[in-house]
Parts: C-alpha cells; structure tokens; sequence
C-alpha cells in the first residue's frame, strides 16, 4: 500500500546479528485509476442532457477529475465540460452534462485525473454520445433569448423577444425580403466563436 517506509538491512554472522535502518523514509504513492463507463457508444444520443459515468480510484491523494468532450477519441484536444473531487466515489462518480448549446454531431468524452504527484491519467469513452436537437425550426420564441444551436433559414420576418444567441459553428440565414427585428437597445445579438448571420438580398435585421 501506499505510504512512508523505512528500509532496513540485517547482517548475521552466526555470532551476533546488527540491524541499520536508511536515515529517510521511501515515499510509495500509486497513480490513480479511471475509466469512462458513459458514454459507451451504444444508444448514446442526447438533446439537452446526458449523464456522464465513471469509476475512478486513488488510495493515496483525492485528485482532480477533469472532463472534456472530442470529436475523435484521441489527442486530449477536447472541449471543457467540468471539474471534481475525486471523492466522493459511488454515486459521486457522476455529471448530468449540459448538451442544450453542444452543436450537432459524435462526441466522445474524456477525463484527466491528476493527484498532483503522479503523471495525470486519461481515459476516453468506449464510443461516442450523439447530440441531435433535432429540427429546431427557424423563429425565435414567444418569450426569452433565441439559442440558435443548428443552422437554419428565417424564411419569415419575425420579431425577437430578447437575446439572439448564435452557437459555435452555427449559421444563422436571413432569407430574401425576410426582415429580422431586435431590441438592440436593451437586449443583444451575439454570434459565438465560428458561427455567422448571412444576410441574403433585401433582407434586413432591424431596430423594431
């Protein structure tokens, strides 16, 4: 197991024995354990929710478990999900992620457990969780901030109640003749990182 341990040597000559113990303890400490059972690749499709599992050990320290999201299952290249103890285990061993904002597509999920002693331990999904939203339609809601998180067409004109909110990597269209109004005064568009709003000819997006 685990711990601090002093070595020592004992040396018989058939007449008398003499006994010296090292002048410092030897420092055992085991690197910590981890393997991602959720997703596993089978069934695994989520819209706005998907409960990540695992099993993780670590006699010696409470480390740190990051989570990630990737599009291979390779690289640690991943995007952040979030941070825990590693403790408690059991039913701790769990996170309900957030998908609502994750762009369509395979993902496999990876965690990183570090107890700050030992090289940090990664473990990848067995297969992949799906993220569908589905068809989302075009228009903004009748109340609340419009999540754009799949790319669409407004083949309509329409008034937003609050925010729009484009995702990464999303597109949002503005058909022909199509007029788009928000209250940029209080409220605001904002187009994350890699996504876009197109404008087609003699549309418009509009103080209403």
């Amino acid at each position: 197991p685990g711990g601090d341990y002093f070595v020592y040597a004992v040396i018989d000559d058939g007449f008398q024995t003499v006994v010296d113990y090292s002048d410092g303890p030897v420092t055992v400490n085991h690197p910590p354990t981890i393997a991602l059972l959720q997703p596993d690749g089978v069934n695994d499709t989520a819209d706005a929710e998907f409960l990540i599992v695992w099993d993780d050990a670590d006699g010696e320290d409470d480390g740190l478990i990051d989570l990630y999201y990737d599009t291979d299952a390779s690289g640690e290249d991943g995007t952040f999900i979030a941070t825990f103890s590693e403790n408690p285990d059991g039913a701790g061993d769990r996170h309900l992620w957030d998908t609502s904002l994750v762009t369509d597509g395979a993902y496999f999920v990876y965690a990183v457990i570090d107890d700050g002693v030992n090289p940090p331990v990664v473990d990848y999904s067995a297969g992949p969780v799906t993220v569908d939203h589905g068809d989302p339609g075009c228009a903004p809601p009748a109340a609340g901030d419009w999540l754009v998180t799949a790319s669409c067409t407004l083949t309509a004109s329409d008034t937003a109640p609050a925010n729009v909110i484009v995702s990464p990597g999303v597109v949002l269209t503005i058909d022909n003749n199509v007029v788009l109004e928000i209250d940029l005064v209080n409220y605001k568009l904002e187009v994350q990182a890699g996504g876009g709003v197109l404008v087609r000819a003699l549309g418009a997006i509009r103080q209403p």
